[in-house]
């Protein structure tokens, strides 16, 4: 019973320790086939399961524009505000499920868009991938460092009450937590200081 526990928990701690090592802020310049057209846009990886993400690009999407589910995608249109150009934008997105991780694609349809204003575009596109995979991250992270906390509390009150057989394992998970807690948030410092 207790090698299940102990199993149970290495499971935990190795999982925070992969999500905790899995931020960075590489964005890369790609092209993806959406609904059988080519478009050019950003990428990125991000360490969580393929519904996450796209639950979390629908929260995050919903700040700015209008989202909508479309087969395969998620299209989100955004009021245009700027004098002289009265048409929507809209913003294309795809993920892709690499196993362990998501790759998350963001363009712009450029349909109707004059020529000479798509760098301002791509540059804005670019900067909206960056805040959702920084606030995706910081979401996500913040919310397992308080299931975290939560735990360490719950077996800091097992060890005053243990008898003292028991004590000793209980002490060995709650410094597993303790550096999981750590570790977190680090990652969550690092990403805070990365703007």
């Amino acid at each position: 019973m207790s090698a299940r526990i102990v199993l149970g928990f290495l499971i935990f701690f190795l999982s925070h320790w992969l999500l905790a090592q899995g931020y960075d802020n590489v964005i890369l310049e790609t092209s993806e086939a959406i609904d059988g057209q080519a478009f050019d846009g950003f990428s990125t990886k991000i360490w969580f399961k393929e519904k996450d993400v796209e639950k979390g690009w629908w929260q995050y999407s919903r700040e700015f524009g209008r989202p909508l589910r479309m087969r395969g995608y998620y299209q989100v249109t955004v009021s245009n505000n700027q004098s002289g150009n009265a048409a929507d934008l809209k913003l294309l997105s795809k993920t892709t499920d690499l196993d362990s991780l998501t790759e998350f694609f963001l363009c712009l349809d450029t349909t109707g868009i004059p020529a000479n204003t798509l760098t301002d575009y791509d540059d804005q596109v670019r900067t909206i991938l960056e805040d959702f995979k920084k606030y995706y991250y910081l979401n996500e992270l913040e919310e397992e460092l308080e299931d975290a906390e939560k735990k360490a509390a719950r077996i800091g009150k097992r060890i005053a009450k243990a008898p003292s057989r028991n004590r000793e394992h209980q002490i060995v998970l709650l410094q597993q937590l303790q550096e999981t807690i750590a570790s977190t948030k680090a990652t969550l410092r690092r990403i805070y200081q990365s703007d």
